[in-house]
């Protein structure tokens, strides 16, 4: 029924991609999905410049400090690598040539990072396989699942020093995503209290540096990067009686409880999926920047509202497409 709604009123929908064709594409496809037979109204897809997308949980170009706080993190994980890394780095020198080695960014180096970095080996043969191509005669399935199982440790080293640093990890999160989840949190106040420009739906289409920063804000990351075309969706919900506000987090598709944060004045959410929304906005201002420029060490100017003029838009009739 309710997408029936949105697909019956396209004017409730505001979309926002980040600036890269894929992610464009993506909430093109997206919308055809949602859109009836009837529908040709015109869907404005917003986007902004790169240096000040919120979108993105490694965005260095709008937060030098955070630049900072990932150069730790390399130097954590080129202290610390797994053994499973460090067999699958040999593993591929001794398959590739040192070209293909400099290109995957493994292999020998001055920076043990570098070296030891299987994201791109990953990102290779996750588009590979996702796409249904042959992999190349140097990997095979158990190869690509040990690189992908490799990767998230490898993120995990990179964002939360492997879970053993809270204080880094909510660090990480309130430079490099915090301000998304507050725009969520402040999108939802907005509807409850009515506010004109409030909207049904907000679709944001992203990247997995989209995804993977959520998750470890919320202590929800389990190691495993997130597939193609995962998603996580925030629900509003309204008790039928007592008329209090709720939130459900979903992560593809799945119902997610938000883990007990400790972080100074917030309380223990629990385990129920449905968190009182006043609860969710005390745990999003504890994972969000109160001053991103002066914490970033930047001059910038302030963050565009939503609704404001956006230096690129895309017109999309979903009818058409």
């Amino acid at each position: 029924r309710r997408v029936a709604a949105i697909s019956s009123d396209p004017s409730g929908i505001y979309v926002r991609s980040t600036n890269y064709p894929r992610t464009i594409e993506t909430a093109q496809y997206v919308l055809r999905g949602l859109a009836n037979d009837n529908w040709r109204q015109t869907i404005t897809i917003n986007t902004v410049p790169s240096a000040e997308e919120l979108m993105v949980g490694t965005n260095k170009k709008a937060c030098p400090n955070l630049g900072e706080k990932f150069k730790e993190g390399r130097e954590y994980y080129a202290r610390n690598t797994p053994a499973q890394a460090l067999k699958l780095r040999y593993q591929l020198q001794d398959s590739l040539s040192s070209a293909a080695c400099s290109t995957l960014s493994v292999g020998n180096s001055k920076d043990d990072w570098k070296g030891n970095n299987l994201i791109p080996t990953n990102d290779a043969l996750k588009c590979l396989s996702a796409h249904g191509m042959p992999l190349p005669s140097w990997a095979d399935h158990q190869l690509a699942k040990d690189a992908h199982s490799c990767a998230g440790t490898q993120i995990a080293y990179l964002m939360q020093k492997d879970g053993k640093d809270s204080s880094f990890r909510t660090e990480v999160s309130r430079l490099g995503i915090g301000r998304f989840l507050a725009l969520i949190s402040s999108s939802m106040e907005d509807f409850i209290t009515c506010k004109p420009e409030s909207k049904t739906m907000k679709l944001y289409s992203g990247h997995d540096t989209t995804v993977l920063p959520v998750l470890i804000s919320y202590q929800l990351f389990n190691g495993t990067w997130p597939s193609f075309c995962s998603s996580i969706v925030w629900e509003l919900h309204r008790h039928k009686t007592t008329g209090n506000h709720y939130v459900r987090v979903l992560y593809d598709f799945k119902p997610m409880s938000l883990l007990p944060v400790t972080t100074s004045g917030i309380a223990q959410i629990g385990s129920s999926a449905f968190v009182p929304f006043d609860k969710f906005k005390a745990l999003t201002n504890s994972l969000s920047p109160t001053d991103f420029e002066s914490e970033c060490s930047v001059c910038c100017k302030p963050h565009m509202k939503e609704g404001e003029s956006v230096v690129r838009q895309k017109d999309i009739d979903p009818g058409k497409f």
